[in-house]
């Protein structure tokens, strides 16, 4: 049975939402989930099939193709049997599996939820000092009152520095609407010291439906000050942290603690362990799970494919749309173009 890859990068936003059947509308919910959709090409084997709901430009396969890749095959219809390999486990992606009798194998919602939610790494991981779950307003202003400093608040399910606030005073007009409405969902807030980041990496895993865990590999990230993505840097671990490669077994030793809990669990699939390096080179094991693909899964693939040269993925503009990874615009059903600003570009690196 051949696979078909799926790239619901929409995947967190069903996270913090009720249950929705409708996939294809969240695949479109966003013009970057749009252009994610293409991300299998990177790494799906020649053989398989990828499902997009949108058209890329003429010659992106080709280009593809230029820069060393011998991409998988292009649907934006369904072929008759296959079996999906899906971004994340998401409610919908099972849903329309179902629907069109394709193969599928996910963990229960309930569990992919508890296992994503950034409450479930802070309740079962080290914490920041001072850091705090926050349910209700009074807590939040008894926190505020007793850690000094620069603080931030997260939601349970936001990414690459969404669903951040950076609290400064508890006066700010849009506190309270942002606080409120994770509360009326249920959802508690990590409150957490803001610390200086010195360098934050990953690890990324995998938990077989047996249980069988496998680790993959280490990767350093690069993010804005606020936490927003610009790229990943994959290599020898001990070159890539330099200084800090000996942080690297304990941050592996929370990570397969944590492993070995979700699997218990009823977890299975991709998994991507965030941590970070602050203030006097201090080690934050685990800053937050990822139970899904990550960017930094599609970096490890990459520098497989690269035979183990030290690389660098990024978002570039415009300048490097020659060299994209991603389709530079695409065409909807109802053939609108969309043409996009940021471009996911690959580069040998020295270290």
């Amino acid at each position: 049975m051949p696979i078909l890859h799926i790239a619901n990068t929409s995947f967190e936003q069903e996270l913090s939402a009720p249950p929705s059947t409708d996939l294809l509308q969240h695949l479109s919910a966003h013009p970057m989930y749009l252009q994610l959709q293409f991300l299998p090409f990177l790494y799906g084997n020649p053989e398989d099939l990828v499902f997009t709901t949108v058209q890329p430009e003429l010659g992106y396969f080709e280009r593809l193709k230029k820069l060393g890749f011998t991409p998988p095959q292009f649907h934006n219809t369904l072929p008759p049997s296959a079996h999906i390999e899906a971004w994340g486990n998401s409610h919908s992606v099972g849903t329309w599996a179902k629907i069109h009798a394709l193969s599928i194998d996910t963990p229960s919602w309930d569990v992919v939820k508890t296992v994503n939610s950034k409450a479930f790494s802070f309740t079962h991981s080290p914490k920041l000092p001072g850091a705090k779950l926050l349910t209700n307003w009074e807590e939040l202003k008894a926190w505020s009152n007793q850690l000094h400093g620069p603080k931030i608040l997260k939601t349970c399910f936001g990414v690459s520095g969404r669903g951040h606030f950076h609290l400064e005073t508890l006066d700010a007009p849009s506190l309270k609407p942002f606080v409120q409405r994770q509360w009326d969902l249920g959802y508690p807030l990590i409150a957490e010291p803001w610390v200086h980041r010195k360098c934050d990496f990953s690890t990324q895993w995998t938990i077989s439906k047996k249980g069988n865990i496998e680790y993959l590999g280490c990767t350093l990230c690069e993010n804005t000050v606020k936490g927003r993505y610009r790229g990943t840097i994959v290599g020898n671990p001990k070159e890539l942290l330099n200084n800090y490669a000996t942080l690297l077994d304990t941050h592996i030793h929370e990570a397969k603690r944590l492993l070995k809990f979700m699997q218990a669990l009823g977890f299975f699939g991709h998994v991507g362990f965030d941590a970070m390096i602050y203030n006097e080179n201090l080690l934050h094991p685990i800053v937050e799970i990822n139970a899904r693909k990550t960017m930094g899964w599609v970096a490890l693939m990459l520098y497989r494919a690269f035979k183990n040269h030290p690389i660098r993925i990024s978002l570039q503009d415009r300048k490097q749309a020659n060299n994209s990874l991603l389709p530079k615009h695409i065409f909807t059903h109802s053939n609108r173009e969309i043409t996009f600003q940021k471009h996911l570009c690959v580069e040998t690196v020295d270290l």
